[in-house]
């Protein structure tokens, strides 16, 4: 599916993965592959496209729910992303994110512009470039923190700009210079 004159991405899932990848096109590319009973809704209001997956109730088990989807979009570099799971990972790679969330799920940027990265339970992977101007802030009640090729006690890239947030609850935290 591909959407026109987007300027925002809002993407939330339950048990779904979630691939992000930033292109050099105008447009917003949007597929996915469910897997089980899960259903995948994706609808353009004006210039903010949403994205949401859950799996389908049972019938016999109201509280019961299978199924999960794998969801890829390719997004121009400009357009903002919003992503929370409940049960998912998300990856991600020369995207700018607003906020990226998961309950209980990893994280991955490679190359990303990000302000929020938070996890309850799941690990975070951070991999910033030289030029990205970020100051990083960490917090973590249980886990490993872990800077390559950056300062611990003093993690800023380049001027220090722009502010990027990493957080868990429980789970490591990779950030990482290229």
């Amino acid at each position: 599916m591909i959407f026109e004159n987007v300027k925002e991405i809002e993407i939330s899932t339950v048990n779904g993965k979630v691939e992000i990848e930033g292109w050099n096109n105008d447009h917003v590319e949007v597929s996915y592959t469910i897997h089980g009973e899960a259903e995948v809704e994706v609808e353009q209001r004006g210039e903010k496209l949403i994205i949401r997956e859950e799996p389908k109730k049972k019938l016999l088990n109201l509280l019961g729910k299978s199924g999960w989807a794998e969801i890829t979009i390719k997004v121009p570099r400009k357009v903002t992303v919003r992503a929370s799971s409940v049960n998912g990972e998300t990856r991600a790679g020369n995207a700018s994110f607003d906020k990226v969330s998961t309950v209980n799920g990893r994280i991955e940027l490679e190359d990303c512009e990000a302000g929020k990265i938070s996890t309850v339970n799941g690990s975070i992977t951070v991999t910033l470039s030289d030029f990205c101007d970020a100051r990083i802030k960490v917090g973590r009640v249980n886990g490993t923190v872990t800077f390559e090729g950056i300062d611990p006690e003093n993690p800023i890239i380049g001027t220090g700009e722009f502010e990027v947030k990493v957080s868990t609850v429980n789970g490591n935290i990779v950030v990482r210079r290229v």
